[in-house]
């Protein structure tokens, strides 16, 4: 007797932000593609792209949808992507761009409340999305941030050299 495919009730659109699974981390990718039921025994297969931060070049893999859960959707405002992580005994606030990159936003807070708060006041300013600042553009720059693996923190460039715009507390 054959069993039946297994049934995919959530595969995520093209354009929508997913975390996963990679190695011993958990990553926040992009989907590319929607590849079907061509995985083993039927399984919903999508193409994903995220960064690493040993790795220059973004990562590209296929991976079963049900290993998946959605962060976002592709056309969802950017205070639908702010979020927060917990740093030891404190929580920042975290933004992620719709490549998928994530940039710690925020100092650190005592609560995750008051790291989520922060975060979409960092969102609303505009530096997240359109790089503009009290009405002037500008150009900034994500950089990894050494003090937590695979996040970056946000720097504006100037004429007297790179700005860190929100520094996570040591």
């Amino acid at each position: 007797m054959r069993n039946a495919p297994p049934k995919t009730d959530r595969v995520p659109p093209v354009g929508s932000l997913v975390k996963m699974r990679f190695g011993a981390d958990n990553v926040v990718a992009t989907v590319i593609e929607d590849r079907g039921p061509l995985g083993v025994g039927g399984r919903h297969l999508v193409r994903v792209r995220f960064h690493l931060e040993a790795v220059e070049e973004p990562v590209e893999t296929e991976v079963p949808a049900e290993e998946l859960s959605l962060v976002a959707l592709a056309n969802d405002p950017a205070d639908r992507r702010v979020g927060v992580e917990a740093v030891a005994d404190m929580w920042v606030g975290t933004y992620t761009a719709p490549d998928g990159r994530v940039a710690v936003v925020t100092a650190e807070m005592r609560t995750a409340e008051q790291a989520r708060r922060a975060a979409l006041r960092w969102v609303k300013v505009g530096v997240a999305e359109r790089g503009s600042r009290r009405g002037r553009e500008e150009a900034y720059e994500w950089r990894l941030d050494p003090r937590y693996p695979g996040r970056y923190c946000v720097f504006r460039r100037g004429r007297l050299g790179d700005e860190l715009v929100r520094e996570p507390a040591n």
